[in-house]
């Protein structure tokens, strides 16, 4: 297993200190991301490119406004090396417990880290969609069903705007069941 600490891919090698300190983190978000650890094999962290992000936010139902400022705010390994260090641990959390439910929620990045930080959550659904989709053909989920399932994305996007006039996500405790196969979409209920 790789350690927070020394994971293959960390930008600039960044210390869990040094991005507490540079974005601000709460304990409570350090003592979650300082627990993640995964596989030596586990798939690397790769986002989509615009094109194809754009395609599977549009397949999750997510509006052309809300694409928009997902597609603007794509966190870089070399630019914003704090933030893809966060984005790196969520991704591998979800990975290492695929199929098991979540024991929290994401929590809210500070205000200070602006859209990057309010849209790092998308990022991660998007790098996770393919791994979720897989999961559910491998349990026997109909196709139909997982579709529907990952629109929570929309849907969480859409009550953020609608509760703080932002576009982004804040904090969610749906997303990470729903990523974690865990949470389906049946008729009205989730």
């Amino acid at each position: 297993m790789r350690s927070a600490d020394n994971a293959v891919g960390d930008a600039a090698r960044l210390s869990a200190v040094a991005v507490q300190r540079e974005l601000g983190l709460s304990d409570a978000m350090m003592a979650w991301l300082g627990r993640v650890s995964w596989p030596a094999d586990a798939p690397e962290l790769v986002l989509p490119d615009d094109r194809a992000a754009a395609d599977v936010l549009e397949q999750m139902a997510v509006g052309a406004a809300d694409r928009a400022c997902t597609l603007a705010a794509r966190p870089d390994p070399e630019r914003h090396p704090a933030l893809w260090w966060v984005l790196e641990r969520v991704y591998h959390d979800v990975l290492a417990t695929m199929g098991e439910p979540p024991t929290g929620w994401w929590l809210a990045l500070p205000e200070s880290t602006g859209p990057l930080g309010r849209h790092l959550y998308v990022w991660a659904c998007l790098a996770l969609a393919p791994h979720v989709r897989a999961y559910h053909a491998r349990c026997g989920v109909r196709e139909e069903i997982s579709r529907v399932s990952l629109t929570g994305l929309a849907e969480q996007l859409n009550s953020t705007r609608r509760l703080t006039g932002r576009p982004g996500i804040d904090t969610s405790w749906t997303l990470p069941r729903t990523f974690r196969g865990t949470g389906y979409r049946l008729g009205r209920l989730l």
